[in-house]
């Protein structure tokens, strides 16, 4: 129901549900999908913190150089804000990323 919800931040937020959900069931190709689509109709909506935390999500996900430079940015804006854990507030608002070890 949220990506046919009035407001755009609910729109927006339902591409991470959907993103949550291909991860869960071992669709890396469509959370990755999902996750870019959520940065961009997040930073769209100035709603910075939801957008770094999805971008922070979409690094994890995608791994590698380009991952590393996600997660980089993500952590760099939110140290800027004064947050000291962008893995705990990405953990809050995108949760269900688990990662071995």
């Amino acid at each position: 129901w949220m990506a046919r919800h009035p407001l755009p931040l609910s729109r927006a937020q339902s591409w991470l549900v959907r993103a949550g959900i291909a991860r869960a069931a071992g669709d890396e190709a469509a959370a990755v999908g999902h996750l870019r689509t959520a940065v961009a109709a997040l930073e769209a909506l100035d709603t910075h913190l939801w957008a770094n935390a999805a971008r922070r999500r979409l690094g994890e996900t995608l791994g590698g150089e380009e991952g590393a430079a996600h997660v980089a940015r993500a952590d760099a804006w939110m140290a800027g804000q004064g947050i000291k854990s962008a893995r705990r507030i990405t953990a809050m608002l995108v949760p269900g990323w688990r990662h071995p070890g």
